[in-house]
């Protein structure tokens, strides 16, 4: 018997992330780890307003979230760092 698959959409609210991190590139792999991204918020974008982002994703409900993802970002000059939810 095939499994249910339960997708919901979730906001995740990012308060001090490192600025060198600071890339949309960043906040959609992030994304990506936890679900199917679906919608950052336009006004993250902007220099003045680098304290907080918010990130839209669908995800599985029944797979749980993770507790723990790593990004990697050569282009900060950061090669991997691990991120605890």
């Amino acid at each position: 018997m095939k499994e249910k698959i339960v997708k919901r959409h979730l906001w995740l609210f990012f308060l001090g992330f490192p600025l060198q991190l600071w890339t949309t590139n960043v906040f959609v792999d992030l994304a990506k780890k936890i679900g199917k991204f679906i919608f950052l918020e336009e006004k993250m974008l902007f220099p003045e307003d680098k304290i907080m982002a918010y990130v839209l994703v669908e995800f599985d409900v029944t797979k749980g979230l993770p507790t723990e993802v790593e990004i990697c970002c050569l282009e900060s000059g950061i090669l991997c760092s691990s991120w605890i939810i």
